[in-house]
């Protein structure tokens, strides 16, 4: 993980090592047979996001922890991939969801 300097609009995304191929040639080489297996992504974070400013400063860690795992699954899927556990992820989104309309806790 690190923080980016490259991301303005977007909170946080995965990106290619400095030594890796870039993501997507890398998936479509393991779509072809040619790779065996990818390089780990970066998780770059963009610190002046005001959700990742609004989820940093809660006090509720509970709240953070699923605010993060959900901010790595928007990451995740924004590289065309699928949530890690889609059954937490929808857990998560359930409960944030349930805060913001006023019926969580």
């Amino acid at each position: 993980m690190r923080v980016s300097n490259r991301l303005t609009e977007s909170a946080i995304c995965l990106v290619a090592s400095e030594h890796g191929p870039d993501r997507q040639l890398e998936k479509l080489l393991q779509g072809a047979g040619r790779l065996q297996t990818a390089s780990k992504p970066i998780l770059e974070i963009n610190a002046q996001s005001e959700r990742v400013k609004s989820i940093a400063s809660m006090d509720d860690q509970a709240f953070r922890e699923d605010a993060a795992w959900l901010l790595l699954d928007e990451a995740r899927i924004l590289d065309g991939d699928k949530p890690a556990n889609p059954r937490a992820f929808a857990d998560r989104q359930a409960r944030l969801f349930a805060l913001a309309i006023g019926h969580g806790k």
